[in-house]
């Protein structure tokens, strides 16, 4: 059992290395080359104050995506390793969870947030807000809300299996 967690977290580490990399990269190409049409809009308009709204926005939910991916990608170290029942793997689980319970919020907003940047300097009839609320973002709560419950659950397996090798 232990060799296919190992075998497993390998190849995932290896997929999160590549997507902690890849993401900004392709983030920032887009970011430059007007692939964005909010931002490229808000550029070529020369309204200055929505294109920094709208590129934090955009900032804020990458860094969160990242935190995650550099959270995840340390839990896979130590599944590598072969530290399962530890601790430190515990709360970086927790960490996980937390951290994709903060996207998730972010996820579940920045559709507002985006409509609402986009309506900086526009005249009062042109304004619009977007409010949305999905099956997609319900279910990164709730993945959020599981990650973190497993994080719980893994520190009572250490207590436990602490426990068992203190009594042998």
């Amino acid at each position: 059992m232990r060799h296919r967690v190992t075998h497993m977290a390998k190849w995932l580490n290896r997929l999160t290395n590549g997507a902690i990399f890849v993401i900004p990269a392709l983030a920032i190409y887009a970011a430059v080359s007007g692939e964005i049409p909010s931002l490229s809009k808000a550029w070529s308009d020369a309204h200055f104050v929505r294109f920094i709204a709208l590129a934090v926005i955009a900032a804020i939910g990458l860094a969160l995506l990242i935190r995650m991916l550099w959270i995840l990608r340390s839990i896979l170290k130590d599944c590598v390793r072969g530290a399962v029942l530890v601790p430190e793997t515990t709360e970086n689980v927790q960490r996980l969870g937390r951290a994709i319970l903060a996207l998730a919020v972010f996820q579940s907003f920045d559709n507002t947030l985006i409509s609402l940047a986009e309506s900086i300097g526009k005249a009062s009839g042109d304004r619009s807000l977007v409010v949305s609320f999905g099956s997609s973002d319900l279910l990164m709560l709730l993945c959020a809300g599981l990650v973190y419950l497993i994080g719980w659950i893994f520190a009572e397996a250490v207590l436990i299996d602490r426990e068992n090798r203190e009594f042998v």
